[in-house]
């Protein structure tokens, strides 16, 4: 939703659009973390099913041609398994960020990323330079500036 590397600004006729605050917006895309929305995630876990949190929120937002990034230092994490699933049957195109061996997240992404630790501190270490890349790159891709 705001630069990473860029500054993203806003096209021409989006300056004739917006006036004098275009100036303060950014290009953007449109993400969201499913990991934020806390009342969401408690009423569902509470109300449904704890490892179903983020496959509900995929099946209410996502479409198809949309990413799903998965993130799972021991690529088994149930509610990140669900979530994937859902979102391949929905037609997204699914990341995966894990450890060493992949686990099921391996063979239920599009792209899985296996960075070569199995300690959990050693993984999130190594996902840091991963997802930091990955937001360059598209970043890079998307404003070309």
């Amino acid at each position: 939703m705001k630069g990473f590397m860029k500054r993203r600004p806003l096209e021409r006729t989006e300056h004739e659009r917006f006036g004098d605050m275009a100036g303060r917006l950014q290009g953007a895309l449109p993400a969201i973390s499913l990991g934020v929305h806390g009342a969401l995630m408690t009423a569902y876990a509470n109300d449904v099913d704890p490892s179903m949190v983020f496959a509900q929120q995929v099946y209410g937002y996502g479409k198809a041609g949309d990413v799903l990034i998965g993130i799972s230092t021991s690529g088994n994490s149930e509610n990140v398994v669900n979530a994937m699933q859902i979102a391949k049957a929905l037609g997204l195109k699914t990341i995966a960020l894990t450890g060493e061996s992949g686990g099921k997240l391996k063979a239920l992404s599009d792209i899985c990323i296996c960075v070569p630790a199995k300690e959990t501190f050693a993984v999130q270490e190594y996902h840091l330079p991963v997802y930091h890349a990955i937001c360059a790159a598209v970043e890079t891709y998307f404003f070309r500036v």
